[in-house]
């Protein structure tokens, strides 16, 4: 077949064929529950596959034995999800094992560069039937990498050298070290991951020590269904008559304002939730008169109240609580929205801490 041939012929089916399999590997993967960085497919340009029958260390018989006419790459954030996806792809398709390769591990330990692990497949049925006009006995070709494996392999490309013996001498060693350090990147985000999921699980044990255990996101979620909050939550929701929901009030936001309150591990949130439970009613509707008067923000602005959404007040509390004097609240509730809402505004969160403290002293439910 000549390479007109195949781009009149083969050219147009294969891109076809490339929409319809790059949907089923996506659903695929969305369905196993794998997260990946992206899924890309590709057909071989005329262009390309010209030059690749015209190479010397190549002999093709037939275009069929280019394996990579089509071709697509699953770019994984960490090595452990390589496996995940490439179980997947082996159950699957029919994988020619023959001609698929594993490059993530080099025999030769002293040798570096790219690393990925390639799978020929032959074409499904259910989507062989979707595009009659190709030869039964197309196949494609899956690569999985890393996001890390994946940038080696681009510069790599752009630099115009995929082998060390390629290189000059003198950059040899420079390419070396520079494989050696992505190669424990990667080990590294492997070992974090794993690190990570082993915390989730410690912070749900019935005997963690909570005193101890740092605020984060993760601790933070940890705790937002326990009853001292959940509590807060429930009296927020019958005070402004709107539902509670299982979505979560902006953790990040969230965690920000408790560590600007000065409340620094679970422990210290807890504790705080229990003491402040007697103070907590009478402080919402001042602060909702408050936020009414000072930004346009009052009951009716809160259609729903999502879990956590008590742990905001409770930082109020907390700073109104260790700061005796007045003055000092207005400097703490001032740096506390400093942080929190105002970082470039020094005067916009003087004003509201002052208006606050101003509410609450003539309140006289709280401070006297």
């Amino acid at each position: 077949m000549s390479i007109e041939e195949y781009q009149n012929h083969f050219f147009p089916h294969l891109t076809q064929l490339r929409e319809l399999l790059e949907e089923k590997l996506q659903r695929l993967v969305d369905g196993e529950g794998i997260v990946i960085h992206s899924l890309n497919g590709r057909v071989k340009t005329p262009a390309s596959l010209e030059k690749k029958l015209a190479r010397p260390d190549r002999n093709y018989q037939h275009l069929l034995d280019v394996t990579d006419l089509l071709a697509f790459r699953v770019i994984t954030y960490s090595e452990d999800l390589i496996s995940s996806v490439a179980r997947l792809i082996e159950s699957t398709f029919d994988v020619d094992y023959a001609k698929s390769v594993n490059k993530l591990h080099h025999e030769d330990l002293q040798k570096f560069g790219y690393r990925s692990l390639h799978y020929v497949c032959s074409l499904p049925k259910d989507i062989r039937e979707k595009v009659p006009q190709l030869e039964r006995h197309v196949r494609f070709e899956v690569q999985i990498r890393t996001i890390l494996q994946h940038a080696w392999a681009e510069i790599e490309h752009d630099l115009g050298y995929k082998a060390t013996e390629q290189l000059p001498s003198e950059f040899r060693r420079r390419f070396s070290q520079i494989a050696s350090l992505l190669e424990v990147a990667d080990r590294e985000f492997d070992s974090i991951r794993a690190d990570l999921k082993h915390y989730e699980s410690r912070l749900n044990r019935a005997d963690l020590a909570e005193e101890k255990v740092e605020l984060d996101s993760l601790s933070l979620l940890s705790i937002l269904g326990r009853d001292e909050i959940s509590k807060l939550d429930l009296e927020i929701s019958e005070f402004l008559n709107a539902p509670l929901t299982e979505s979560a009030f902006y953790p990040d936001y969230l965690l920000r304002a408790i560590r600007a309150a000065g409340l620094k591990r679970i422990g210290d949130v807890l504790k705080s939730a229990g003491r402040q439970r007697e103070f907590f009613g009478s402080f919402l509707p001042v602060y909702f008169d408050f936020s009414k008067n000072h930004w346009r923000f009052d009951k009716s602005s809160v259609s729903h109240v999502q879990r956590g959404y008590g742990l905001l007040f409770l930082a109020h509390l907390h700073i109104l609580e260790t700061e005796e004097l007045f003055i000092n609240k207005v400097n703490r509730l001032t740096q506390f929205y400093r942080e929190i809402d105002y970082p470039d505004d020094p005067d916009s969160a003087k004003n509201a801490a002052r208006s606050l403290v101003a509410a609450l002293k003539a309140s006289k439910l709280i401070l006297e």
